[in-house]
């Protein structure tokens, strides 16, 4: 079986003060060593945002185009202080 993302698209409700989030796919090879940070969002600064990243077979441009592995994560960052809720971050694959 393999899996594609098509697209992680992340969308934020509130943003307190002024952070920036930013959210990261990782993956594993078959060994168990972490590549970090293969495909990243933009930085959302504002409320109601989203950024959508495409990845895998079907990337969006040459950059993009990424062999996925069985295995991944997904990890995010919340900077400059502030908070960051009502937080969605979906995966789309087939």
């Amino acid at each position: 079986m393999s899996l594609t993302i098509r697209a992680q698209l992340v969308a934020v409700g509130a943003i307190v003060s002024a952070p920036s989030l930013q959210v990261f796919l990782d993956i594993y090879d078959d060994l168990g060593n972490l590549f970090a940070k293969v495909a990243q969002t933009a930085a959302i600064v504002a409320a109601g945002s989203a950024a959508p990243v495409y990845v895998g077979k079907h990337g969006g441009t040459a950059g993009n185009f990424v062999v996925l592995p069985a295995w991944g994560r997904i990890s995010w960052t919340c900077s400059a202080g502030g908070s960051c809720t009502g937080v969605e971050i979906a995966l789309f694959g087939r």
